[in-house]
């Protein structure tokens, strides 16, 4: 018997999306408490930001991930740099692909806006994940992540 492939389909995010991206986002980070409201005004707001996109995978018609890139000038990089700002796969769609696919697209979107460079951060526990962004080319830096709540 062979194996079915897993037909990934990569589209950018609408309106409608957001139960499936808030569902998402509760997955990855399941400590988090998060307001409805305040999540979605934030998600519209992103949606009409040139500097930012969200892309979306489907599988069988069900969004099975999310990836956010934000896109800003970088004096560093002595251009545009861009930021991979979330990268999602429902815990069922994990090892099928959805991950690779929505990476790749979202490198691509970073270059086709003229970006010299893509970062990301991930959470020490990440393994799986580490391996993927590795394996597509991401170098592991020597840094430590500072954050300041307001």
């Amino acid at each position: 018997m062979v194996a079915s492939k897993t037909v990934v389909e990569i589209m950018t995010a609408a309106e409608r999306d957001f139960p499936d991206i808030l569902l998402l986002v509760k997955q990855l980070w399941p400590n988090d408490r998060f307001n409805e409201q305040k999540i979605k005004k934030v998600f519209i707001r992103s949606l009409k930001n040139r500097n930012q996109k969200f892309l979306i995978a489907k599988v069988d018609g069900d969004i099975a991930g999310f990836a956010e890139i934000q896109i800003a000038n970088s004096l560093r990089r002595q251009g545009y740099s861009s930021q991979l700002g979330e990268l999602v796969v429902h815990e069922k769609y994990r090892g099928k692909g959805v991950g690779k696919k929505l990476l790749e697209e979202s490198i691509k979107f970073a270059k086709s806006r003229s970006c010299k460079a893509m970062s990301l951060s991930s959470a020490n526990f990440r393994k799986i994940a580490h391996g993927l962004y590795l394996k597509h080319g991401f170098e592991k830096r020597d840094s430590t992540l500072f954050l300041k709540r307001f």
